[in-house]
């Protein structure tokens, strides 16, 4: 996971950044299952919301550039 981005001379922390690519994507994938139906199958919709970023940024960190390895 890379460590910082500085956009404009401000420096923003990269778990940051991925955490708002992930709200960003779990509001996509949430329209999406309401507008096929399947948010009709959780009786807890925020709960669903909730897990699905849980997902999307487990994903993000998992699978982000690691400038501090070198192969």
């Amino acid at each position: 996971m890379f460590t910082e981005i500085t956009i404009g001379g401000v420096a923003m922390p990269g778990l940051l950044i991925l955490a708002s690519s992930a709200l960003l994507l779990t509001g996509l994938s949430s329209r999406l299952l309401t507008s096929l139906g399947i948010h009709r199958l959780f009786a807890h919709r925020p709960l669903a919301e909730l897990s699905l970023f849980v997902l999307w940024l487990g994903l993000l960190v998992r699978f982000a550039p690691n400038p501090g390895i070198l192969l």
